[in-house]
């Protein structure tokens, strides 16, 4: 009877290990088909359009928009913000938070692309061949001196330095060149700079945009964003006709 009873509890215990090595193996199979799932789905996420930059710029359509009844909009840039630093009760000055840093570098990445576009439109009102490019260069220089008018106003207001304007290796060599050449030729050379350059001006201003916080800061490059797309877009037509002009020149 003993011999009976001690077969039947080996069996039950035989019984309850494999269920619960099926159960744990059930288990196993069921979070890797979740994991597979997951890869699959990250994977199939799109990336972002090359040409998404070029979509006319809507900050109502941004995270963090900044409106016209905005208190910290840029008509009040001369208030000081909330997060700028100040002095602690022992007189010395604090220090600059993550966002006074923050503000500091967009600003000054403001500052840099309007200085640059606002020297080679000076160079174009001199040296341009076509009155298009020549009404097109003092286009820009206006929007951009404009638009530059406003950073140093927001960065007197946020105790910001603007770095003096120091063109980079890059554009030193490309504003050489095109003082070397002339007629159709610099119109050609200038508007596919400024092609080029307003398009990277505006896919640094967009990137810069969601990493800021700060309401006057963000204001800036909302106004900034139009004007760049729009220059980018006169450029390439401007481009267009320039290399026409010059093809007809060479075959004549």
């Amino acid at each position: 009877m003993k011999s009976k009873q001690f077969a039947l509890s080996l069996g039950v215990v035989a019984l309850l290990a494999a269920a619960g090595c099926s159960t744990g193996q059930n288990s196993e199979s069921t979070a890797q088909e979740e994991s597979m799932n997951e890869t699959t789905a990250a994977s199939s996420v799109e990336a972002p359009s090359d040409t998404a930059w070029e979509e006319p710029f809507n900050a109502n359509q941004e995270a963090g928009m900044v409106t016209s009844s905005d208190e910290n909009s840029v008509e009040a840039a001369g208030q000081a913000p909330s997060n700028q630093a100040q002095s602690d009760t022992s007189g010395e000055k604090a220090t600059f938070s993550a966002a006074n840093f923050s503000n500091s570098m967009a600003l000054n990445q403001l500052h840099h692309i309007n200085q640059k576009e606002i020297e080679l439109a000076k160079l174009a009102q001199e040296k341009a061949q076509s009155a298009d490019v020549k009404s097109a260069a003092q286009q820009i220089q206006n929007d951009h001196q404009q638009l530059d008018t406003q950073v140093q106003s927001v960065a007197k207001a946020q105790n910001i330095e603007l770095q003096e304007f120091q063109p980079s290796t890059y554009e030193k060599a490309a504003m050489t060149k095109m003082k070397a050449l002339e007629g159709a030729q610099f119109d050609q050379a200038f508007s596919a700079n400024m092609k080029m350059s307003h398009k990277q001006a505006a896919q640094q201003l967009r990137t810069t945009r969601a990493d800021i916080k700060d309401t006057q800061v963000k204001g800036l490059i909302d106004a900034a964003l139009p004007k760049v797309q729009q220059h980018h877009k006169m450029s390439k037509k401007m481009e267009n006709k320039a290399s026409e002009q010059a093809g007809s020149i060479a075959t004549e």
